[in-house]
């Protein structure tokens, strides 16, 4: 926004006439010189001071521009710093690994053989095994309910030791591998449906830093 500068009408013939009086004592007009601008005729004087006034306008901000104007032209916020980066960038590589990378290795039942498909994702997580060696991950083998107590604690700790020979293969270090079988112990009693049993006969994957 810019001020209107009003300035008086030019007398008669004040386009064509010589410039008005100076005061005595004053120095002579000489052109260019900012200084002569009190001894111009007020046309002339108020045409000065909007030249002057819009040139200004491209330096910065105006004394009548508006608050919310200068903050516009404000500069950016600085850029992050290094450390900042790798902090973010570790934790969008976290995040995506929990996203996308299923933890749970499921098998039929009774059965101690990942499958095709089981190996493919157990193959994601040897990748982010080896490209992250200060992370570990523990095995926890589950059962269903099916068979007896002791039955189903030998099953879990097959199927432990079938994703960690797996792991081993797809050059996991052993120490980032940890075992821990439950059987059936941590199975809720309320499930009793196939697909409930079906979610139990697994190996979880759980990651600590």
């Amino acid at each position: 926004m810019i001020a209107r500068i009003i300035c008086p009408p030019t007398p008669g013939l004040a386009a064509h006439a010589p410039l008005a009086r100076q005061p005595a004592g004053a120095s002579p007009q000489v052109s260019g010189n900012p200084g002569a601008l009190a001894f111009r005729s007020p046309g002339r004087r108020c045409a000065s001071v909007l030249a002057i006034a819009l040139s200004l306008s491209g330096c910065g901000a105006l004394p009548w521009q508006s608050q919310e104007e200068s903050k516009a032209q404000s500069p950016a916020p600085p850029a992050m710093t290094a450390q900042e980066k790798t902090a973010a960038t570790l934790e969008q590589k976290v995040i995506a690994a929990a996203n996308q990378v299923e933890n749970n290795i499921y098998f039929s039942l009774g059965g101690v053989t990942v499958s095709s498909r089981e190996r493919a994702k157990l193959q994601q997580h040897a990748a982010y095994l080896k490209e992250n060696p200060e992370t570990s991950v523990t095995l926890i083998g589950f059962t269903d309910d099916l068979g007896s107590r002791s039955y189903n604690v030998a099953i879990a700790e097959q199927r432990v030791a079938a994703v960690r020979k797996l792991l081993r293969a797809y050059r996991v270090p052993g120490g980032q591998i940890r075992r821990y079988s439950v059987g059936s112990e941590k199975t809720p009693k309320t499930c009793k449906t196939e697909e409930c049993r079906r979610k139990m006969r697994r190996v979880e994957l759980r990651y600590a830093e």
